[in-house]
């Protein structure tokens, strides 16, 4: 049942355009996957955009908490935009999502 309201939900609010391709799938997931894959394009003016927005930030005069404040918000979408790769090795050891993450946390640190 819930796999049908979200269905249906999501018949609702895309374009009309879109609709008859994803109307006849069966669940809810094989939609959203399918929509997914087909508009999640790296917006890479955007990310442009807020690299350059991360890297002109200053406190000026802001309180820290509000600096802090605006530079979460500015990592925050920057990280919506800048998708991690996932090893599809079974039992992967190579560690490398656990690193590129860190990488990305000394990045905002040094931004800090």
């Amino acid at each position: 049942m819930a796999n049908s309201m979200l269905c249906s939900w999501i018949l609702n609010i895309i374009d009309p355009k879109v609709w008859l391709s994803v109307a006849y799938t069966d669940t809810t997931y094989g939609m959203w996957e399918d929509l997914k894959k087909r508009y999640s394009v790296a917006n890479l003016p955007k990310i442009h955009q807020l690299k350059a927005a991360l890297a002109n930030c200053k406190q000026g005069t802001l309180d820290i908490g509000d600096f802090y404040n605006k530079l979460v918000n500015l990592w925050n979408e920057l990280n919506n935009h800048i998708k991690v790769p996932i090893c599809t090795n079974r039992g992967c050891k190579c560690g490398a999502v656990t690193k590129s993450s860190r990488c990305m946390k000394k990045t905002s640190l040094i931004n800090f």
